[in-house]
């Protein structure tokens, strides 16, 4: 009986050792149906000096003469075999709305939840605007 007992015990022991190491290929398993739209109104750069598994710097410029606005929602996509792929875990929500003054531009403290393994992603927001939404991404790599 004692035999029984420690024998599950280990295999448990092996099913959380192996189960708690899970891949980001699977943190980022649905196919991405960002479309995306090219747009000269809104540019997005990450400033690569704050860069890492945690989090970032974006920074937002609005090339138009007409206020917008975003939200600070984002979405993070992992790019594997040249193709995107997003996960419900990695959209980020906070329900307050930012002004982006006419040919403004400000900078967006991205902290992420969980950090990201060493890989290419993407960063997706949205903007409004008095005539449009623009949804834009901004690609970066984690080496």
């Amino acid at each position: 009986m004692k035999r029984i007992a420690f024998i599950t015990a280990l295999l448990c022991s092996c099913g959380l050792l192996f189960g708690c190491n899970s891949k980001e290929s699977s943190r980022f398993s649905k196919p991405s149906n960002f479309k995306g739209t090219e747009s000269e109104s809104i540019e997005m750069k990450i400033d690569e000096k704050t860069l890492s598994p945690d989090g970032f710097m974006l920074n937002i410029v609005n090339n138009t003469s007409e206020e917008g606005s975003y939200g600070m929602d984002y979405l993070i996509e992992q790019k594997r075999d040249g193709k995107w792929y997003s996960s419900e875990d990695e959209w980020y929500f906070i329900a307050l709305g930012v002004i982006l003054d006419p040919k403004g531009e400000n900078d967006f403290d991205v902290k992420l939840d969980k950090p990201l393994e060493k890989g290419e992603y993407r960063i997706i927001k949205s903007f409004n605007f008095s005539s449009e939404e623009i949804e834009c991404a901004e690609e970066f790599k984690l080496s």
